[in-house]
């Protein structure tokens, strides 16, 4: 009997374990990671580290996290093992799926259509790469199962196929990230674009309108499902919570809103629900106002784009605070967003360099030092905004970590 192996013992490979133990799989599980913390962790809940025998193995759950170049997949595909996505393990035992994917404003639009959706009666529950893996929610029991689950995708988990054929696909926008990882921007496109030609022939597309990429995909593209380009305008005139004020909040509302009528949510609870919508953590939110300055947290800004379109939203004068792990961008259109306009870069980590070249800005070796910095030479009524343009790994865990360390830091300086 062939073994299964879980590669990558992170939030979803715990999570596809579970499962697999669930299920009563009789097929002997196995556990390979890099991280010695991690295969530890799999011996304390009795599991058992790969030996490395890849003639045993017979299906792979591969980590979004561990590129497909790595020289195990190559040698796991050159035996015929079966490699597969956390989600193509979990699909057979969701509930119907939405898939969102885009290079910025994932998160939100995942967890508005979730809102959306629940606030129109129909139960559903925002999961992937926003947090909680597929494979916890395929263990829900019957009567806590969602009727649809919202699972947001990065370009890493559309790499190897879903495994199943989603009644919707939200792309939110296109613009170059992840250069450090493929060949080249279309490379990164054309997987994003895999959620749309994944879809079932009934399905829906909302896609941006305007957008050059897309355009590109779609021509070439035959479809069965539906596309629908969506734009701000639609929801133009609607009363909106805070956190969807802002152009891209309204490009963002538009798309959920698009896709919960699909599903059958009425105008009216819609529009409601839209009012109600707090955000997400570390993307945009006002931390506090601190010794006369607006702390913003935008840690989940983690591509040029994303800080664009912070600072385009960002009340002058501005500081923003770049830096942290580069994924191969041009920053450029950081310095040009920047130009004409009351705003400085203070600019960390082991990008900083470079971010301090593009943007001409001041650079400090720590996002401690640069939150000092800011607090010194930002003018009263000023806005400091963590938009870092870049992975968080070289100082902290993940972007949650660093967006809670802004909002500490900032909170030092003292309420008004």
């Amino acid at each position: 009997m062939g073994r299964v192996l879980v590669v990558g013992y992170g939030r979803s490979g715990r999570a596809a374990a579970r499962l697999h133990r669930e299920r009563r799989d009789p097929r002997p599980l196995a556990i390979y990671d890099d991280s010695q913390d991690h295969l530890a962790r799999a011996k304390e809940e009795g599991l058992q580290a790969w030996d490395g025998r890849i003639s045993e193995v017979e299906q792979v759950v591969w980590s979004p996290g561990i590129p497909l170049s790595h020289p195990l997949a190559t040698g796991l595909t050159a035996a015929d093992c079966e490699i597969l996505s956390e989600v193509a393990f979990a699909a057979p035992d969701l509930p119907p799926v939405v898939g969102v994917t885009g290079t910025n404003g994932k998160s939100t639009v995942t967890g508005l259509l979730a809102h959306l959706m629940t606030s129109g009666g129909a139960q559903a529950v925002a999961a992937g790469n926003i947090g909680l893996p597929v494979s916890e929610v395929a263990m829900l029991r019957r009567e806590e199962r969602p009727e649809v689950v919202v699972l947001e995708l990065s370009s890493y988990q559309l790499e190897l196929p879903l495994g199943l054929s989603p009644v919707g696909a939200i792309i939110t926008n296109l613009a170059p990230d992840h250069l450090d990882r493929y060949a080249d921007v279309t490379t990164y496109y054309r997987t994003k674009w895999r959620l749309v030609e994944a879809l079932e022939p009934s399905g829906l597309a909302v896609l941006p309108k305007d957008d050059e990429a897309i355009e590109g995909l779609a021509a070439a593209f035959i479809p069965s499902a539906r596309l629908q380009r969506c734009e701000a305008r639609m929801v133009e005139g609607w009363p909106t919570a805070e956190s969807l004020s802002s152009p891209s909040g309204r490009t963002n509302l538009a798309q959920a809103a698009t896709m919960a009528r699909h599903l059958g949510v009425g105008e009216h609870e819609i529009r409601q629900a839209g009012q109600a919508f707090d955000g997400l953590p570390h993307r945009r939110r006002v931390v506090g106002r601190y010794g006369g300055r607006l702390w913003i947290n935008d840690s989940k800004a983690t591509n040029v784009a994303a800080v664009v379109a912070a600072l385009a939203d960002a009340e002058e004068p501005v500081i923003v605070l770049l830096g942290g792990r580069g994924k191969g961008e041009d920053y450029r259109p950081i310095a040009r967003a920047m130009e004409g306009r009351r705003a400085e870069a203070i600019c960390y980590g082991e990008e900083g360099p470079a971010l301090a070249r593009a943007t001409q800005g001041t650079c400090v070796d720590t996002l401690v030092e640069a939150v000092a910095r800011a607090r010194q030479s930002a003018p009263l009524g000023a806005t400091i905004l963590l938009a870092p343009a870049c992975a968080s790994f070289d100082q902290f865990a993940d972007y949650a970590e660093r967006g809670r360390t802004f909002a500490r830091l900032a909170a030092e300086g003292g309420a008004e």
